[in-house]
């Protein structure tokens, strides 16, 4: 396994005064400031540094991948809807408890998307949609599609790794509050599949995507 990538946090200030701004105008909502976000941010990191290590070096274990960048900027911003991983961004209101668990959601997406074996930047010839359409079926919506092996992989962590069942269930229960259906129906066939059978899944088609692609250079 390769060194792990340096996680940086910190407000995203571009898109405060962009994005955010505009969106605290639209809904007629207070602006935090850039101090009260810098503090939040502080407090991430504290929650972060905890489990770091072992939550990394697991994802990469676990499914044989190594991350393709050296750096990962996490992004800090209010008003934005659910978090996302290109570029990678966390909502503010998202609480100190809940933060590592949505920052580990969001890098193990980089992982699979931005790896050394195959980067979505740079890969040409693959589409990873295409492949787990034949590994996990062509009747799920593409939100839950991807969602498949991400919450696989987050199960093996707050399983074998963090072992805090609980975890799982809040991240269950704030999915149930919002009504996530795609997320929801990933996680079920997670759970009816078997989130170490869809691992070694994954671990076995990222080695044919490395043999299929040397072939090709």
């Amino acid at each position: 396994m390769s060194k792990l990538p340096e996680v940086r946090i910190a407000a995203s200030i571009l898109f405060m005064r962009g994005v955010s701004a505009n969106l605290a105008k639209l809904f007629d909502a207070e602006m935090p400031t850039k101090e009260k976000i810098d503090d939040l941010v502080v407090l991430y990191k504290k929650k972060w540094a905890i489990d770091e290590q072992s939550i990394m070096m697991a994802m990469c274990q676990a499914t044989g991948l190594d991350f393709y960048q050296s750096t990962i900027d996490v992004n800090i911003a209010p008003f934005i809807g659910p978090s996302f991983s290109d570029p990678l961004m966390v909502s503010s209101r998202t609480t100190i408890d809940r933060f590592t668990d949505v920052l580990t959601h969001e890098i193990i997406h980089v992982l699979l998307t931005d790896n050394t074996v195959y980067s979505n930047k740079s890969t040409g010839g693959v589409d990873l949609g295409d492949r787990w359409r034949e590994l996990f079926g062509s009747e799920h919506t593409m939100k839950t599609l991807v969602h498949i092996p991400v919450h696989a992989i987050h199960k093996h962590i707050y399983m074998n790794v963090l072992k805090q069942q609980s975890r799982h269930d809040n991240e269950m229960e704030e999915l149930r509050q919002y009504n996530a259906l795609d997320y929801l129906a990933a996680w079920d066939y997670v759970d009816k599949v078997g989130y170490e059978k869809i691992i070694d899944m994954l671990k076995e088609d990222y080695k044919k995507i490395e043999a299929e692609l040397a072939g090709t250079r």
